[in-house]
């Protein structure tokens, strides 16, 4: 009983989730994470178990459709496979909700690696050629390729920094750089220069990250997330004019930086005939729609809607809820928006007013999202660990 006890010790899980954190933050050895967070499942197990309510259903009702559906799909191995990343994803939120975690520390040690992503960003930005990997014998444990293999025509160079994917790289700023700049502005009190000056090198990382990889959801989505994340922590009218003020000039300085690049991906975007283009998705979503009216109760099965459409689309629909939809049918989405609202709901009875972590964690969420009408990060095993462990971290009543 003492040694469970012992395990539980703030300071232990905070080491633990930081580790954990710093192989999904780079997508590298995200094994590593699934086996500390499966360890720390086990650890929770009693409290887990005697705490099951409507959402634990609603998950084992959204994973029950999927390998229901995974039956009559064209790939039922992926189909089958993707629906145990659920699981995975479960055991995170399980653990996410019961967790007793130093706040402060976390964002810290969330700080440190944006950080080392924007250094790498950098790096991969001035050396686009270079690469990494670290292997043992034929098996590469780390693969770090070259930026100029994400260059998509003449778009620019799409730094991966030390992720191996450019999507990773500007989802972790996107996702997390509100709950930093709320938990900076915490510091006030205490220091206003401190504040500031830590609010500031946020939002240059942020640039940092924008015209590295071009993102176009991080230049539109950050700024309305961060509204919103200032307009919830009641802050004051002079706070959101400083920091607003700051971000557009600093997002002005970005794009200038970026330029040609960011207008050349603009253009490609409106005028390109690759999987960037508005056209090609703009197909792709209306393929996604027509699988969703000839399969509508169960959809084509998770991962498969890459069997029904040319490649160059990518392998799967670049909008969350149109995956959803095309591959679960009407009865996975409406399991899917079932459990969030149910965490949502279970937020809202617990917290008459939310701390400034919660609502960087509700920025968070909100984002991720948000992010999922142009994108679906949920198939992205480390983003979707991420999302679902703060969740978790929502309804956590150890953590205020």
């Amino acid at each position: 009983m003492s040694g469970s006890k012992t395990l539980k010790d703030s300071r232990i899980v905070n080491w633990f989730v930081v580790f954990s954190f710093f192989f999904l933050f780079t997508s590298q050895l995200t094994f590593i994470s699934v086996a500390i967070i499966i360890f720390l499942f086990v650890v929770y197990f009693d409290e887990i178990k005697a705490s099951v309510s409507e959402i634990d259903v609603a998950f084992l009702v959204f994973f029950a459709l999927t390998i229901i559906s995974s039956l009559f799909a064209k790939d039922k191995i992926l189909a089958s496979g993707s629906a145990l990343l659920f699981v995975v994803y479960y055991i995170f939120f399980s653990v996410g909700r019961m967790i007793s975690i130093d706040k402060e520390s976390l964002c810290r040690f969330v700080l440190f690696f944006l950080i080392l992503l924007a250094l790498f960003g950098i790096l991969f930005y001035v050396f686009p050629n270079i690469k990494f990997s670290v292997d043992i014998g034929e098996v590469k444990l780390v693969v770090i390729p070259p930026a100029t293999d994400f260059e998509v025509g003449n778009s620019g160079i799409r730094s991966p920094s030390i992720t191996p994917n450019p999507v990773i790289y500007s989802s972790i700023f996107l996702y997390f750089s509100t709950m930093l700049i709320l938990w900076g502005l915490s510091l006030k009190q205490n220091s206003p220069f401190k504040a500031y000056l830590l609010v500031f090198s946020i939002i240059l990382l942020i640039i940092i990250a924008m015209f590295t990889s071009n993102s176009r959801s991080l230049l539109l989505i950050f700024p309305v997330v961060l509204t919103l994340g200032l307009l919830m922590n009641g802050e004051k009218p002079k706070t959101l004019v400083i920091i607003l003020g700051l971000l557009i000039v600093e997002i002005l300085v970005g794009v200038y930086l970026s330029t040609p690049s960011v207008f050349t991906r603009i253009k490609t975007a409106i005028l390109g005939s690759d999987y960037t283009s508005f056209s090609v998705r703009t197909d792709s979503y209306k393929k996604a729609i027509q699988l969703f009216i000839e399969n509508p109760i169960l959809g084509v099965g998770l991962m498969n809607f890459k069997h029904y459409v040319p490649y160059y689309f990518g392998p799967y629909v670049h909008s969350l809820y149109l995956s959803l939809l095309s591959e679960t049918g009407i009865l996975g989405t409406l399991a899917f928006f079932t459990i969030i609202v149910l965490i949502f709901r279970k937020f809202l009875q617990k917290f008459s007013n939310a701390t400034w972590f919660k609502v960087g964690i509700i920025s968070f969420i909100t984002s991720f999202l948000l992010h999922g009408l142009v994108d679906n990060t949920m198939y992205v095993f480390s983003l979707g660990s991420l999302f679902w462990f703060f969740s978790g971290l929502l309804i956590n009543e150890n953590v205020a």
